[in-house]
């Protein structure tokens, strides 16, 4: 009887380990949280991927509908310079000096066409290179713009 007594205390124990419940939510914290922090990471990384594609779509835009006042390939070259060096300020995460840009303008259908380039350096989203898969070209725009209605 001392035997089963025995068998029986140690039975109870190894149950009693199974239904002790301390400590399982610090490993499903454990599990979770790395998803969690990507997750988290993901939002901003591609949040400040598409604030700075948007700000540099805009910024092309602006400068396409500036282009209308010169009448000549220099002019509207110049406008566009002054419009980008001037208006790239406005956009939180745009630096002007990494803003390239290279005008073309057909005289016989009167169309213009922009392309800008902007070429992040010391940019936010440089934290996630590595963390995020991001494109390696994101911020290029081509605007057309026609002079007749």
């Amino acid at each position: 009887m001392g035997s089963e007594g025995d068998m029986l205390g140690k039975y109870r124990k190894c149950f009693s380990v199974i239904k002790d419940r301390r400590g399982v939510s610090a490993v499903e914290f454990a599990l979770v949280i790395p998803i969690l922090l990507y997750l988290f990471s993901a939002t901003i990384g591609y949040g400040l991927l598409f604030m700075t594609s948007i700000s540099v779509h805009q910024l092309g835009a602006d400068a396409a509908r500036a282009t209308i006042g010169g009448l000549s390939l220099e002019e509207k070259t110049a406008l566009v310079k002054a419009h980008l060096l001037n208006n790239a300020t406005d956009y939180i995460l745009l630096e002007p000096e990494n803003v390239v840009f290279s005008l073309n303008y057909d005289e016989k259908t009167q169309i213009t066409v922009l392309d800008v380039l902007y070429q992040p350096e010391h940019h936010p989203l440089e934290i996630f290179e590595g963390i995020l898969p991001m494109p390696k070209d994101p911020f290029r725009v081509r605007q057309s713009i026609s002079e007749h209605g």
